[in-house]
């Protein structure tokens, strides 16, 4: 008999994660992190889904209030997030969201964006899953400072493991490339920061004095939100 079964086009990035899960939080920045998903924060309201959460730090710094859903593609994460926060979790593929539509005030997706297959795809999901007027938040590592990349790379040669879980990814996108994946799928921006200049928390004041400089264009990351159009991307 054929076999038709075709795996989903991230399932191999849902088995590196699977593999890091357990020890993923020691083997990352946990500035990194907590700034992203801080610069996040201010724009999140109503019932909220968080697509590739990760190990949950967005339940860990939010209003434990919130009504927020994580998704995850990587089963062992999903585990870590139900043992860790008691929030619920859901295990799926961003580009294919489990979701009915029209049910979220707020979609978070952070450092999740540049694994996808198609993330015009996820942007097409998010907007199906969000109810008019709803927003959809993004942080993504900016292609501007992908010298970072190589920077990681030479730390983890020197034995400082914590430089960040080499996941293989070394090209991101650059802010109009999100820029435009936000506007043709009928979301309006309405905030664009970049953030982390200097990685470490040490140095948090200068870092965010030189956020506001234009040495803001080699932040580390890219964090926009967007509002979605009441008449969606088709008009």
């Amino acid at each position: 008999m054929e076999n038709r079964y075709q795996e989903p086009a991230n399932a191999d990035f849902a088995r590196r994660f699977d593999a890091v899960a357990a020890s993923f939080d020691r083997i990352t920045s946990r500035y990194s992190s907590f700034r992203r998903y801080h610069a996040l924060i201010p724009f999140i309201y109503g019932k909220v889904l968080d697509a590739g959460s990760g190990t949950g730090w967005l339940s860990r710094i939010s209003d434990p209030k919130k009504a927020i859903i994580h998704l995850d593609i990587s089963i062992n994460m999903c585990r870590v997030v139900c043992e860790g926060t008691g929030f619920p979790v859901v295990c799926g593929d961003a580009e294919a969201l489990p979701t009915a539509d029209g049910v979220f005030d707020t979609v978070v997706s952070s450092e999740m964006i540049y694994y996808l297959s198609e993330p015009d795809r996820f942007f097409r999901e998010a907007s199906r899953s969000l109810k008019p007027g709803g927003r959809l938040l993004i942080t993504s590592a900016n292609q501007e400072a992908a010298f970072y990349a190589k920077c990681r790379s030479f730390l983890r040669r020197m034995g400082i493991s914590r430089a960040y879980f080499d996941d293989g990814i070394k090209h991101f996108m650059t802010q109009r490339q999100l820029e435009r994946l936000f506007e043709e799928n009928g979301f309006r921006v309405i905030m664009c920061r970049k953030l982390m200049i200097l990685p470490f928390w040490l140095l948090h004041r200068l870092d965010r004095r030189l956020e506001s400089t234009p040495f803001s264009r080699f932040g580390l990351y890219i964090a926009m939100a967007g509002i979605k159009d009441s008449k969606g991307p088709d008009g």
